[in-house]
């Protein structure tokens, strides 16, 4: 009976199929363009509708509202009002309702629908985009036309601030120089790429560079846009071009061979505008013409002004000419270093063969000068050291002088110019010690900041933390004025707070790898344990705080991202310890943590990998979305990691070691990336490829004693024993008072044969166990077999 139960079962399953099919296949046919998931809704019931939350900048300003001029819908997209107006197009806000978000939507004027050469140049400017895969490039999604023929293109919807308006808030031109360098580099990053790819902006300026609220750049309006032929203008044909895949890019007209542009017409910006393209003389614009440009925006963040001034018509007759002697002598004049001058001086020559022959050479010395900052800044830390010792010498030298001063102020003082005199000396020496400390103060304040935007790690920071104790002396034993006392203060302050977080992202660091790999229960515990101590003495505590408060002083940090990889990290043990039923957490109050982290996190990818993680066992759809729509360029290491975890938890034996290996070509020093790979191929049975990713982690950070320990576990499964009895008495010496570590040596160096010290190994794991007992209140299995083999 119950098999045929079963049989009728399979055969009204069989007979709902093609019912079920037809209905997914007329509803999703029915559909209105851009009301997909509404129209599942009514039709199928499915009510899949995912709104992540907007950050702080997400609002977009509308200047009108929808229905006063354009239309209310482009193909898709529902628009909602205007953002901006030009000259032939206008931009506007559209919300793709079907994906839930907002994208920028520009529209040509109804008014040159009618020219050829103006719909041309905008469906190029669409087919540029499309084609530029780049960071630092808008994304172009779709190219379409309005019910009523309008044509328009769909694109990202930019956040933050231009670069010129950024310029314009300074105080002072040396204001915020360093920031705004590194912002200049990121556009020669992005021009090179440009370059290599053959296209040509030909409007570069400070209006058309966007600064995200996250430091991503991007070079926008393409409008200009000029692809150039295979190997660049006529005259430079044979000139060495960076050659990568699928170097160029396409567009209606190039693809017919015809660059299309009419000798004699002027286009751009004047006052950032080169010779070639103030003369019109289009058959000579090639990648140098943008070099020209990148050199007047390099001028104007040096000097306060773009290399051409004046009324336009002035510009435009200078820019013709190439008169550039006023730029050079402001630049010459600014004050800025001689290499970086040197730099926008040689970007602004009128002769295009005098020129950096693309962006990439231009990217390449500011990087150079870039890094030639931090032996500038180590010498300076050396000088103010100097300093500070010659100030203590002369504060002797000085009371002695005083002391010896009172007999002769005495004498000038019954002459009646003794008091005039005194005041003089004194003055001077307040003058003296004021400069040589706000000089300590400005060599520390540089230090910090390169640090802070630097990716080399330690050195920069032992170069900032060096700056402290001159700064100190100077302000203990001088008499500098109280102004640049307070402002001494206010950087060591700084610097505390800057020690402090360092000190943090260390600790963190380590209990990502030191602990990470062993099995047993109390070792998890004494894991759980380090992090609530840590995140306490930093400040955050969830006994005392709420969500919400954890997540915003976690994204007020300067480490916010080390902090919610750490939280994530001690939600992962907690959920450990709630399977290994240790009683430290309940259900609930591990989910009641999940939302701190997914506050904390701003990168909206990786708290949708998050959120995936602690929601149970990932969605492999979900997750083959998230692969497919990667943009490889710009996601970070450590969201590459996670969605390997996320693969493996998935159960995905296909996909993981592609992630890996396409990450790792990017990112080949993260070592989070190496480790998660490394767990990935060693869980999966392929110790060979763990050992070599272990490897690889160890030679970047080999004072993580967990790594070693990992490396030991991988060569033991390969049976190199003596290989892994080495890597485990290198994770004893960087963690010689862990009994585990030593009961782990005594297994390997037992199985080795080497029965003498295996027993050493073992004594010292009970030595080790009774200085730091086991903390679930019990004795592990592994420490009652330490203590049998011991004897």
């Amino acid at each position: 009976m119950a098999k045929k139960d079963e049989g009728q079962r399979r055969e009204d399953q069989a007979a709902d199929q093609p019912t079920l099919e037809a209905g997914l296949k007329a509803a999703f046919e029915r559909a209105p363009q851009g009301q997909l998931v509404e129209h599942l809704r009514q039709t199928l019931g499915l009510d899949t509708r995912i709104l992540l939350r907007d950050g702080e900048d997400e609002s977009s300003p509308l200047t009108l509202s929808v229905g006063t001029r354009e239309e209310s819908r482009a193909g898709r997209y529902r628009l909602q009002g205007e953002i901006a107006r030009g000259g032939v197009g206008v931009v506007l806000k559209g919300r793709d309702d079907d994906l839930g978000r907002d994208v920028a939507i520009k529209m040509l004027k109804s008014d040159f629908e009618v020219h050829p050469a103006m719909v041309q140049r905008f469906i190029e400017e669409a087919q540029i985009g499309g084609q530029l895969q780049h960071p630092g490039i808008l994304p172009v999604f779709e190219l379409g036309r309005t019910g009523k023929g309008r044509l328009f293109f769909s694109m990202k919807l930019l956040r933050g601030q231009t670069l010129a308006k950024l310029l314009a808030e300074r105080q002072t031109l040396e204001e915020g120089r360093l920031k705004l360098l590194g912002v200049f580099e990121q556009v020669c990053q992005t021009m090179a790429y440009a370059h290599a790819k053959g296209v040509v902006h030909r409007d570069l300026k400070p209006s058309n560079i966007m600064v995200g609220p996250f430091g991503e750049v991007q070079v926008v309006d393409w409008g200009l846009a000029k692809v150039l032929p295979q190997g660049g203008s006529a005259e430079e044909r044979h000139a060495a071009a960076v050659q990568v895949e699928d170097a160029q890019v396409e567009t209606v007209r190039s693809a017919r061979g015809d660059s299309g542009s009419v000798i004699g017409s002027v286009m751009g910006t004047p006052a950032y505008m080169p010779p070639e393209q103030a003369q019109g003389r289009v058959e000579k614009i090639d990648e140098r013409s943008d070099v020209f440009s990148l050199g007047a925006i390099l001028c104007e963040i040096l000097t306060g002004e773009p290399p051409l001034t004046g009324e336009k018509a002035d510009v435009v007759a200078q820019a013709a000419a190439g008169d550039l002697k006023g730029a050079h002598d402001r630049l010459t004049g600014c004050g800025a270093d001689r290499d970086l001058v040197q730099i926008a001086c040689d970007c602004l020559r009128a002769p295009l063969s005098q020129r950096p022959r693309d962006a990439g050479k231009v990217a390449r010395r500011v990087a150079a000068y870039r890094d030639s900052l931090d032996e500038k800044a180590r010498q300076a830390a050396l000088e103010a050291a100097r300093a500070s010792a010659k100030a203590q010498e002369e504060v002797r030298s000085r009371r002695l002088i005083q002391a010896l001063a009172v007999t002769v102020i005495l004498a000038l003082a019954l002459a009646g110019g003794g008091y005039l005199w005194l005041e003089h000396q004194r003055m001077e020496e307040v003058r003296r010690a004021s400069s040589l400390l706000n000089r300590a103060v400005d060599q520390g304040v540089a230090e910090l900041s390169r640090a802070r935007a630097s990716q080399a790690g330690a050195p920069a920071w032992t170069r900032a933390f060096a700056a402290e104790e001159p700064v100190r002396n100077l302000v203990q034993s001088s008499s500098a004025d109280p102004e640049s006392r307070s402002r001494a203060r206010d950087f060591l302050g700084d610097l505390r707070s800057a020690r402090r977080e360092q000190a943090m992202v260390a600790r963190l660091d380590e209990l990502a790898f030191a602990e990470s790999t062993f099995d047993d229960l109390d070792s998890w515990l004494r894991m759980d344990e380090e992090f609530r101590r840590a995140f306490s003495e930093f400040g955050i505590d969830f006994e005392r705080q709420t969500p919400s408060q954890v997540a915003q002083q976690i994204r007020q940090s300067s480490i916010s991202l080390q902090l919610a990889h750490g939280l994530d990290l001690w939600l992962r043990t907690g959920f450990y310890l709630l399977l290994q039923g240790s009683g430290r957490y309940s259900l609930q109050e591990l989910r009641g943590r999940i939302p701190a982290l997914l506050q904390a996190d701003p990168d909206p990818l990786r708290v949708r990998l998050r959120r995936q993680a602690f929601q149970g066992r990932p969605a492999l759809g979900e997750l083959d979305q998230i692969i497919a729509t990667l943009d490889w360029d710009a996601v970070s290491p450590r969201t590459l990691a996670i969605l390997v975890s996320n693969l493996i938890m998935a159960r995905d034996e296909s996909r993981w070691p592609q992630v890996c290996r396409r990450g790792l070509r990017r990112h080949p020093d993260d070592v989070s990336l190496l480790e998660t790979c490394a767990i990935s191929y060693r869980r999966s049975g392929r110790p060979q490829e763990a050992v070599r990713y272990y490897t690889a982690a160890l030679a970047l950070k080999p004072a993580i004693s967990g790594l070693w320990r990992s490396l030991a576990d991988a060569l033991r499964d390969l049976g190199r024993l003596q290989e892994a009895v080495a890597a485990l008495r290198r994770a004893a010496q960087e963690r010689p008072r862990l009994a585990r570590i030593h009961y782990e040596l005594g297994q390997a160096l037992l199985q080795s044969g080497d029965a003498q010290a295996a027993s050493e190994a073992f004594r010292r794991c009970l030595d080790e166990s009774r200085a730091s007992p086991p903390t679930g209140g019990s004795t592990p299995d592994w420490l009652k077999e330490c203590e049998a083999l011991a004897r």
